[in-house]
Order: C-alpha cells, then structure tokens, then sequence
C-alpha cells in the first residue's frame, strides 16, 4: 500500500481507497456500513471539539454534533445517488472527516492539563492521516497547525514547545506528500506539461473568484453561526478580547483567502482544475465553513450571550427548518417518495447481472446502455462511452472483462423492446443482438453486390 502511495497515488490516496475498497459498491450491506463509518468519522470528532471545548458538557456538545452532522449532510453542494457517491465517501469524505480529526486532537493539546506522549502523537498522527488522503485536507492541516501555533505563542501557551514539534511534523509530511513521485507520475501520464499548466494558472484568478466562496452560497454558515454562538468554551479569554474583534476578522479573512486560493490554485498546478468537478469546490466550502465556526468562536462572546438569553424553543426549530429544506435533503425526500432510488438500485443490480453473464464475456468490449433509459432520467452516469476513460477500466478489473466496457445510445426499437419486457438488464443484451442483425444484414448486401 505505501508502495503504491509513492509511486503512483501521492496526494489523491482517495483514488488508491476507491480502488482498494471499490467492490463494496456491489452490496448493499457493505455500502451501508461504509456509510455509515464515514458519518461516524464526522461525528466523532464533532463530538470531541466540543467536548473538549466545553469541559465535558456532554449533552450540549451531542447536540451541536448531530446538529452539525445534520447541516454536513444537507449543505455538502456535491451529494448525488449515483456511482460517484461511494466514490464520494472514500475521496471527499475521508478527506473533511480526517481534517476534523486533526483539529479534535489540537484542542486535546491545547486543554491538556500536562504534555504527555499520547497528547502529542495524536495531532501528529491524525495530521499525517489527513495530509496523505487528499490536497485539500493537507492544506487545511497545514493551516490549522500554523494557527495553533501562532496562538500559542500569542497566549504564552505553556505547551508551546508542542505545538511547535506538531508544525515541524506536519510541515515535513506536507512537502513529503507533495513532492512524491505519484503526484509527477500522474501529471506525465495525463500529458499536463508545462503548457497546460501555465494556461490552467492564468485561469486561476477566474476559478477562485467563481469557486472560492460556495461556502456562502449554502446552509453551511448555518452551523458555523450555531456552533460558535451555542458553544462555550472555557478559555478565560477568547481571542478577541487579546487582539481587538476588527483585527480577528482581519486576521479570519486573510486565512479564509489563503485557504482558499491556495486549493484552487494547486489544482491549476496538477492535471485537473478545481472547475472541472463539483466535488472540488464542494469540498473547498466545508473547510471554509470549519474555519468560519474557529471565527465564531474567536469572537462570538456577544453571540453566545444574546442567544443564552433566548429560549431553546425560540431558536432550535427555526435553525431545523432551514437546514431541513435545503436542496439535499427535499432531493432526497423526493427520490425516496416518487420510488427513483429504488429504480436507481434495481438497474443498477440488473447491470450487474449482465456484467455477470456469460454473454457479457462474448463482448469486445462489453457494451451498457444508459441506465436514464428506464424508467427514469439522472443527472450522471459512471460507465463512460469509450474504454479507456476513468472509472470503464477499474469497472472491467472489478468484474473481470477482458474487453473492456464502454455506454452506448440506443436507438428507439431497441430501447422500447427493452422497457416493454421491464427487464433493464436486457438493454446491453438486446443491442448486442440488433447489433450482430445488423451485421448479418451488411454481409448480406456485400455477398449480394460481389455475385451481381
């Protein structure tokens, strides 16, 4: 694994998980338990930040959990139930739930009453996790660890000397990360030189301005607001009140501009821009929301005093109806109600079957018709209309075809018998037979014009 790591996967390690791990999206269970593993990732350490934050107020920080679990899942911009969404969870969600884990583990550091060998491996150890599965978790370690530090020697933190240890370690993992020999391997593969790349920088200003602010655009300052004003932590003095609220702001915006452009403008470096997929961006808005609640809570003193003074009833199910209404979640009510996601998962059971078949191992190469066939249209699509482009050959090794396997039109007779018999399955099978009729058809005409 660490082999493949160097030589190939670098800082996209999410690809390498998708492929380990990839034959779990052919069980339902197994996709259920991945699931539901990746939203333990999240709230556990939601959990323990505001444990950890409050002194142990465990019925508060359950609370702010769940509800910031709740606001992860319907403001992620990125949610979709296709094949991309166990792909998700290995890449994106590994990423944001590995960041999570770093900053629970600079907050036991930072309240620790002595520092002690578990105190310090812990943020060393979650840092090098989130720096090694994807860039955007690296970068966002790396700021979190210059943050910290930087405070510590604000405040005269006594564990000073180790937060300093922490940032040598992390610094050293990013360049680690970054300067692998998968991550040029994987630029030369794709044919990225230097050409691409300066046509993709010139281009970055355009993607920050377009992309760097999504995180306003959903319900995600929602949790950032709810989490800095109901918490309350026990430092005797926030942030602010040692600088001056204008300057944290400053200070806030500067961090949230070097977040951000600094995502976008590595990806301008690499083989893919942060426009080319709305995962990028999608997952460029959280960590931005994770530091817009750190700013909250910064300077949030008024905040969590003016909503002390409020009643719970007052304040908690408004805040459940805004985040319960977003896109994500009417999305998902929908397709629940209206059957699509039970259609979604038998087609994709009956394409299975057909990868499965004995006349599927007759195909060179394997031929599948757009699931949005029958009964129902989506918006994407995994299998791709040539073989050699991402994921058709990780889908042939998964099911073992030889002949590769690529998506296909159908026309209208072929697509009507399909849905008639209500056997999606048929479709490749189907225009397989169309296909070799109309072949035996063609050689007809050839054997008809050489004896006229």
């Amino acid at each position: 694994m660490g082999r493949a790591w160097w030589k190939w996967s670098g800082r996209y390690t999410h690809h390498f998980l998708v492929v380990f791990l990839g034959r779990v999206v052919l069980s339902r269970e197994a996709c259920a338990l991945i699931a539901a593993g990746m939203a333990l990732l999240h709230l556990i350490p939601l959990y323990g930040i505001f444990s950890t934050l409050q002194g142990g107020r465990r019925r508060e920080s359950v609370f702010l959990a769940l509800f910031c679990l709740l606001v992860i899942y319907c403001g992620y911009q990125d949610l979709s139930e296709s094949f991309y969404f166990i792909t998700g969870i290995f890449s994106i969600g590994v990423s944001g739930g590995m960041t999570l884990l770093f900053l629970w583990a600079m907050c036991r550091l930072w309240f620790a009453p002595q520092v002690t060998r578990g105190t310090v491996c812990f943020p060393v150890i979650s840092g090098i996790l989130a720096i090694g599965c994807y860039e955007h978790s690296a970068l966002a370690t790396l700021l979190a660890a210059g943050i910290a530090l930087g405070m510590a020697r604000l405040y005269r933190h006594p564990h000073e000397a180790a937060f300093r240890q922490v940032m040598l370690w992390i610094g050293a993992f990013f360049l680690l990360s970054f300067l692998c020999r998968g991550n040029f391997r994987r630029q030369t593969k794709r044919g990225t030189d230097i050409h691409v790349i300066s046509d993709q920088f010139g281009n970055a200003w355009d993607d920050w301005l377009t992309y760097g602010f999504w995180v306003f655009a959903s319900v995600l300052p929602v949790a950032a607001v709810v989490a800095g004003g109901l918490s309350r932590p026990r430092w005797r003095a926030s942030l602010a009140d040692k600088l001056s609220i204008p300057v944290v702001m400053s200070l806030g915006g500067a961090a949230y501009v070097l977040l951000s452009a600094s995502i976008v403008f590595v990806h301008a470096l690499s083989d893919v821009t942060i426009g080319q997929t709305s995962k990028l961006p999608a997952s460029l808005a959280l960590l931005a929301a994770y530091l817009l609640a750190f700013l909250v809570l910064a300077c949030g003193d008024g905040l969590r005093r003016k909503l002390s003074a409020l009643p719970a009833w007052l304040v908690i199910p408004p805040l459940f109806v805004v985040v319960c209404t977003a896109p994500n979640m009417c999305r998902t009510v929908a397709n629940l109600l209206t059957g699509e996601n039970a259609v979604y998962a038998a087609a994709l059971e009956d394409r299975f079957a057909w990868f499965r078949s004995p006349e599927a191992r007759d195909e060179k190469p394997v031929l599948v018709a757009d699931l949005g066939v029958a009964p129902f249209l989506f918006v994407s699509e995994a299998v791709q209309t040539q073989t050699t482009l991402w994921p058709n050959k990780h889908i042939a090794e998964m099911f073992d075809l030889p002949g590769g396997v690529c998506r296909v039109s159908l026309n209208a007779k072929t697509a009507l018998a399909a849905v008639e018999h209500a056997q999606p399955a048929n479709l490749g099978i189907e225009f397989s037979r169309e296909r070799e009729r109309e072949r035996e058809r063609e050689r007809c005409r050839k054997r008809c014009v050489v004896r006229g």
